[in-house]
């Protein structure tokens, strides 16, 4: 049982961090593009976290 419980609570650990780092790529890129006039790069860095995220939803689901 606390074998059970403690992957459980591993998996979800994981699966946090996995969803935030592309979310707070997302938001720095965006963020930056606020404040500079790299916005072709800070988009792109920002469809790449997106595709990423999408991925992790995708195998979860």
């Amino acid at each position: 049982m606390r074998e059970t419980i403690s992957s459980l609570e591993d998996f979800t650990a994981n699966i946090n961090h996995e969803i935030k780092t592309p979310i707070t790529e997302i938001v720095s890129s965006l963020s930056l593009s606020k404040k500079t006039k790299k916005y072709e790069d800070a988009i792109d860095q920002s469809l790449t976290s997106f595709k990423k995220l999408t991925k992790i939803l995708d195998s979860i689901l």
